[in-house]
């Protein structure tokens, strides 16, 4: 994230002051609330706007008109409204649902947060426990056998492309159980067959066992659920030793 011009001009002239020994300080001019932004309040400095803040940057830091500021608290502002945006960004992520330490860092990059900023928010949020690899791999897991099923093993690919420490998802893979898969898979395969009543019973298992590979299910499952069809007179039964 980028200051404004204004402060990169403060910036500037405070740099050279210190090159040049002088030292010399800007001085907080106003602080005024902003009339369509509540609880937002522009900054000057040296009389010209420097940076919107919110009011909780203004208590951290005890801004007050008339105050000397020299560089290094010129970068303080600019830093902790940083990270309250960042953090009222990340904030409103969570809303939607859950995320991994990962997601988190890419959505913050993606939105121009440098990496001080990112570590500052998500080492927040791990310690007061918003971020929790463990828990998000645990409530995956329960999402994709009840509500939208899968298989152990794309199960496993899916919460690795999202972060998730290896050890984390094997632990968390070991604790789904046999039956549990079993029908996660035969209740996906009990919807999908809805969709394919027009075609001829042995076309349609074909096409049901292309299905649940797709989801990630092991062929001992997939034989299982297919068999148990079989059963219900769906289709013909499948040998055991077919591949």
């Amino acid at each position: 994230m980028q200051q404004d011009s204004k402060g990169e001009e403060l910036f500037a002239h405070s740099a050279q002051s210190e090159e040049n020994g002088t030292h010399e300080l800007s001085t907080i001019t106003g602080i005024e609330p902003q009339k369509r932004r509540s609880g937002r309040y522009s900054v000057y400095v040296d009389n010209e706007f420097f940076l919107g803040v919110d009011s909780d940057v203004l208590v951290a830091l005890g801004l007050a008109v008339g105050q000397k500021v020299d560089r290094e608290l010129l970068d303080r502002i600019v830093t902790e409204e940083t990270v309250r945006r960042a953090k009222a960004y990340a904030y409103n992520l969570l809303s939607y649902r859950q995320r991994t330490e990962k997601e988190l860092r890419d959505k913050l990059a993606s939105k121009g947060y440098n990496d001080a900023v990112i570590d500052t928010v998500v080492s927040d949020f791990v310690r007061s426990g918003l971020i929790d690899d463990k828990a998000f791999a645990d409530a995956w897991m329960q999402w994709r056998t009840e509500s939208k099923p899968a298989g152990k093993r794309l199960i496993k690919w899916e919460l690795k492309r999202k972060g998730v420490a290896a050890d984390v998802v094997d632990d968390t893979i070991s604790r789904l159980q046999p039956e549990d898969e079993r029908i996660s898979a035969l209740n996906a395969a009990r919807r999908r067959l809805e969709r394919l009543q027009y075609k001829e019973r042995e076309a349609a298992r074909e096409s049901i066992i292309g299905f649940l590979r797709r989801r990630g299910f092991d062929w001992e499952v997939i034989l299982d659920v297919i068999n148990t069809l079989a059963d219900e007179g769906c289709w013909s039964s499948i040998d055991p030793e077919q591949p």
